[in-house]
């Protein structure tokens, strides 16, 4: 996988600026998620999630085996 950049994750600030730069290029919401739940793009969501009644985003990612 090519780098297009060195990103500086010391801080909280730099940590933010890093997500909002790399989640839109890596956005994806499983098709089960869209059902009853509100997205507000960019998220990334893993397959196994479990999400019910929910507003989700923006710049917002949900890992493996949350419910």
């Amino acid at each position: 996988m090519p780098i297009d950049g060195w990103f500086d994750c010391g801080g909280m600030s730099a940590l933010l600026a890093t997500n909002r730069y790399l989640l839109p290029r890596n956005a994806r919401v499983p098709a089960h998620i869209g059902k009853k739940n509100i997205i507000i793009h960019p998220v990334n969501i893993h397959e196994s999630c479990e999400v019910f009644q929910s507003i989700i985003g923006p710049y917002t990612t949900v890992a493996e085996g949350c419910v």
